[in-house]
């Protein structure tokens, strides 16, 4: 696909397959619960409805997959991640989960109604090559959704953490490169490769996602227990630098906080394209 950055792509793999299943039991509690606000987006723009056939790629826990079925939608959820599935299918039985590679999908062209992916795009390898499989496992007229964090800024969530960091701690920590975080956070670059796919219609929207935080600290533990990346880049922080992330992340909220707590702006893009 063009435009996709050269990187080790196994290794990176690797990388989220194993920084995923080390959250899998946390996820749904913590990161899960800010993710969790596109599902309803998702589910609507792909017009999931009783007897469409969706599939739900990087379904982790298996929220949306439910939602979905929850809708009347013969949902299927995909990840690559064990523990997830098996977390998934603990938390939602009879829903049916499977193994899969977005890159490589194991169904036929044509298999579905509609695909979605809630924030799964940020975490894969060859990203291009994950929405041409959705592209091509979609029938005729099918629609394609995904989700993906806006950049960050001073008035969001990702803006605090990314400034605390680069105030305090540092960025060049042993992590594995991969597919640039922010890549699909403008409707330019999501348009490039849903157009480069084969999708037409294609339509964003923004997502006014927040953090509900009890305390502001929760917001560095959140993505600690409940993400790949960002975990990644924290707990490789000295112990000092942490604390002193901590302790700036804090400060900055401040603006940001309400009755019995805080809510701090994440906002997300979503992006859809219907197969001709």
């Amino acid at each position: 696909m063009a435009n996709e950055p050269a990187y080790d792509a196994e290794a990176f793999r690797r990388f989220e397959q194993e920084g995923w299943a080390d959250v899998a039991e946390t996820y749904a509690a913590t990161f899960g619960q800010v993710t969790g606000q596109a599902i309803g987006p998702l589910l609507d723009a792909v017009q999931a409805a009783p007897g469409s056939r969706l599939l739900d790629i990087a379904c982790g826990a298996g929220a949306l997959t439910a939602a979905a079925a929850g809708r009347g939608a013969e949902a299927v959820g995909v990840d690559f991640v064990p523990n997830m599935l098996a977390l998934a299918a603990r938390l939602h039985p009879g829903i049916d989960f499977r193994p899969g590679d977005a890159e490589a999908l194991t169904f036929g062209g044509g298999s579905f109604d509609a695909v979605v992916c809630c924030f799964g795009i940020l975490h894969f390898p060859r990203p291009g090559q994950a929405i041409a499989e959705a592209f091509r496992v979609l029938t005729s007229g099918g629609r394609y959704a995904l989700t993906a964090w806006c950049p960050g800024g001073p008035e969001n969530a990702r803006g605090l953490v990314e400034a605390a960091v680069r105030a305090h701690g540092t960025l060049d920590v042993d992590l594995p490169e991969g597919p640039p975080v922010s890549r699909f956070g403008s409707a330019e670059a999501c348009r490039e490769v849903f157009e480069e796919a084969g999708f037409a219609e294609f339509e964003t929207q923004e997502l006014p996602i927040v953090y509900r935080l009890a305390r502001a600290e929760e917001l560095i533990d959140n993505l600690i227990k409940g993400t790949a990346r960002n975990r990644g880049l924290l707990v490789r922080q000295a112990p000092q630098q942490l604390a002193r992330i901590r302790e700036a992340v804090v400060e900055h909220a401040a603006p940001f906080a309400v009755a019995g707590g805080f809510e701090i702006p994440n906002p997300a893009l979503l992006a859809m394209g219907r197969k001709p």
